[in-house]
């Protein structure tokens, strides 16, 4: 008997881990996959993405196969946040058609020791494109209106999103391995971390006793807050590229990273993603406010952006939690060229400043 012909393209998974997709499949659909065509594909570092057709026997359909990449086995990491995506998806899933403005993706199959999602395609463009899209030098009112639109249906999206999750851990009661809490505690570890890292591996130029002061800064920022908002599923990595807008719906997606913890984290995330998007675009300067207030009204947070960030402690450990990321990461400098270099040192520079202020 023919084999179905089934790829992903010359850079798809090997045949193995796509018979056992199509397998699959075929079983979830109740019918028979007849072609399966790679559309298009994107590899990062932690995962593989692919958009295929998939020709039916009655019809066809638009999916995407997620493969995220690392040792494969049921004890995992990416066995557990398979399992984590697939719990969150199928929850919001379940609640999706009671808001026309809210939306996930269907997932059609899992299979958690390989790292494998495969999720019906769903309709929009994604916010980041939207964004990254803005004319460098000129501006209308009328984009301006379009895109402030689409940010504040994203405020409304995560505002359900939480009030939805409640109390609710990703993968509670499957196999996987708890998730870490992301709650302020653990953000202020993390950002002590990450200066201790930065700080150790010498390419930013700030002495012992500075770090000493910004940890003396979150110790104190610490014991200020008390009575956190109750827990809910975070997304953790919520911002334009994992948002998808059509006409009348905004769709999240890629809950891969998902875990638990304040509401206060994602938000700040995306208010600090968009921040940090057009520092590099040649756009009037009112802009980002435009864009972040509009997201900032959706989620019914009243105040201005510069006020989200100094509204509690909590938002203040947020945004030192975010700055410390972000240092790092500018400071891993191997291997770039010398303009690259000086960009990215010049920025963590200036992070390493705001932290003074926070």
């Amino acid at each position: 008997m023919k084999p179905t012909p089934f790829s992903c393209g010359p850079a798809g998974p090997d045949a193995h881990l796509l018979d056992r997709i199509r397998c699959r499949l075929e079983e979830r659909l109740n019918q028979k996959i007849r072609a399966c065509d790679c559309v298009r594909s994107t590899v990062r570092q932690s995962s593989s993405v692919y958009q295929v057709r998939i020709d039916l026997e009655t019809d066809s359909l638009l999916a995407w196969i997620k493969i995220l990449h690392g040792p494969d086995g049921v004890d995992s990491r990416k066995a557990s946040q398979t399992l984590r995506d697939a719990d969150l998806t199928e929850f919001l899933f379940r609640h999706e058609r009671a808001s026309r403005a809210f939306g996930v993706p269907e997932m059609l199959l899992t299979i958690p020791d390989a790292g494998v999602m495969v999720t019906r395609h769903a309709p929009g463009e994604r916010v980041q494109n939207l964004l990254e899209a803005i004319p460098r030098m000129t501006w209308g009112p009328r984009n301006i209106d379009q895109l402030a639109d689409v940010s504040h249906r994203c405020g409304k999206w995560l505002l359900e999103f939480q009030s939805l999750t409640q109390g609710f851990c990703p993968a509670q009661g499957t196999e996987a391995e708890p998730p870490y809490q992301k709650n302020l505690d653990s953000m202020v570890d993390q950002a002590s971390g990450r200066l201790t890292e930065a700080q150790a591996a010498g390419t930013l130029v700030f002495s012992r006793e500075e770090l000493d002061g910004f940890k003396g800064q979150l110790a104190r920022l610490s014991a200020q807050s008390s009575g956190e908002a109750p827990f809910c599923a975070v997304h953790a990595d919520f911002f334009a590229g994992n948002l998808l807008a059509s006409p009348d719906k905004i769709t999240g997606i890629d809950f891969s990273s998902s875990t638990y913890g304040s509401p206060l984290f994602d938000p700040g995330y995306f208010i600090f993603q968009t921040e940090t998007l057009f520092k590099n675009k040649l756009v009037p300067k009112a802009t980002p406010n435009v864009i972040i207030q509009a997201f900032l009204d959706g989620y019914g947070f009243s105040r201005s952006p510069g006020e989200f960030w100094s509204a509690s402690p909590g938002h203040k450990i947020v945004r030192f939690s975010l700055n410390a990321s972000r240092i790092v990461s500018c400071s891993n400098i191997n291997g770039m060229s010398m303009p690259r270099r000086f960009i990215r040192l010049r920025h963590a520079r200036k992070l390493l400043e705001e932290l003074k202020s926070i």
